[in-house]
């Protein structure tokens, strides 16, 4: 049984995928205000499903909380309709934003939305948990800007939290958090983001990615650190697959990454998450 929207909270959603007569249809698609849930209709295995929000991006006190179930066998990406934009909080209201994803054995979860965007004081914290059952694949990527650069708006909001959970088979591999906040230093001190005006992190799990993952291992494994480089990457190995990271200068520079990073995709997918869009 379907729960009504009435029942949903403000900024609420759920989301269910299933396997069907060879390919992944939407079975539960329901989001509240704030948030949208937007279900395009693609070509291929795999459903395609964006979050996005009434006015463009997150206001002072904004709280949206989306719970995912990829049913076995199901293959989903999802994205965002554009850069999530948060804006100037008021009187220390925080905007929050958060994940609960469930992937089923022989699903794959892509979730590879556009980065954060935070325009000066605002407040932003995001929590994300991924629990991937045995034979169960996940690709996500999470990245953040220094924020309106054209505006000479530079990590210039009043604080950034994100919080990273990832379990597979009941247990947790990965544990990540990062927290910008001024008050605790400058955050252009070179021992902070120093030159750099975006950060990213890419994880690849799962028997399905298995070669993928031990590809991206192989090219910093060959790169010694270099100082005063545009973008530094580096990828470590965790239980059943690896985590990227990249600082760069420009969003731009991160974002070509990224996306050679993830070219793997194309055979499962069709395509990589971002070709219609950048």
């Amino acid at each position: 049984m379907g729960i009504p929207m009435a029942s949903l909270r403000p900024g609420n959603g759920l989301l269910t995928t299933t396997r069907s007569r060879g390919r992944t249809v939407v079975t539960r698609a329901r989001a509240a205000s704030p948030l949208r849930l937007l279900c395009p209709r693609r070509p291929g295995p795999a459903a395609w499903v964006y979050t996005s929000s009434y006015g463009g991006g997150l206001v002072a006190g904004d709280h949206t909380t989306l719970e995912v179930e990829i049913q076995p066998g199901s293959q989903c990406v999802l994205g965002t309709q554009a850069s999530t934009k948060v804006y100037r909080s008021k009187q220390g209201r925080q905007c929050r934003q958060e994940l609960d994803a469930d992937v089923g054995s022989e699903a794959t979860l892509v979730v590879a939305p556009d980065p954060i965007t935070c325009f000066a004081d605002a407040w932003y914290e995001q929590r994300q948990t991924y629990r991937v059952q045995p034979g169960g694949n996940l690709v996500l990527v999470d990245w953040v800007t220094s924020g309106r650069r054209a505006r000479n708006e530079c990590w210039k909001f009043a604080r950034y939290a994100t919080a990273l959970s990832i379990e597979y088979d009941g247990t947790r591999i990965v544990a990540d958090a990062l927290v910008l906040d001024p008050q605790q230093g400058a955050l252009r001190s070179p021992y902070r983001v120093g030159r750099f005006h975006c950060l990213a992190t890419m994880v690849v799990l799962g028997t399905r990615f298995a070669e993928a993952a031990s590809q991206l291992l192989e090219p910093c494994d060959a790169d010694a650190p270099r100082r005063n480089v545009r973008q530094v990457e580096s990828v470590s190995a965790i239980q059943g697959g690896v985590i990227l990271r990249v600082a760069g200068m420009t969003t731009e520079g991160v974002f070509q990454t990224l996306q050679q990073r993830l070219l793997f995709l194309e055979a499962l997918l069709g395509e990589t998450p971002w070709s219609r869009k950048w």
